[in-house]
């Protein structure tokens, strides 16, 4: 059964989210996430994984936990929108991909902005 998660995050400040990976064990397994406002389309609007740093993977209390890290000038890139993503654990191998959980990223613009250099 696949875990929904819906997630909203806004342009002006960063975006923190963890998600327990239970049943399933991560390990050293990289991670994958791409936003697209059309899963149909190629564009992608953001993409994290556990390579460039933005998902990171915890063990509090013995539980591998997913970790989303996304700080504003990642977000400063994204229009105003609902998203669609999942997030795809592939094997060493590259042979299987698992879904973890997937479902939508609103993002909304913030009130606060920032003067430029700021950041």
């Amino acid at each position: 059964m696949t875990t929904i998660v819906n997630l909203t995050s806004y342009s002006d400040a960063d975006f923190f989210y963890s998600q327990p990976t239970t049943p399933v064990a991560v390990g050293a397994n990289p991670l994958h996430l791409q936003l697209r406002v059309d899963p149909s389309d190629n564009t992608v609007w953001l993409e994290a994984t556990s390579a460039n740093g933005l998902i990171t993977i915890t063990n509090p209390l013995s539980v591998e936990t997913v970790n989303l890290i996304i700080p504003v000038p990642n977000l400063l890139k994204l229009i105003a929108s609902v998203y669609q993503y999942s997030l795809i654990m592939s094997s060493l191998s590259g042979q299987k991909r698992t879904e973890l959980f997937r479902g939508t990223w609103t993002h909304n613009i913030g009130p606060t902005k920032w003067p430029a250099g700021t950041l």
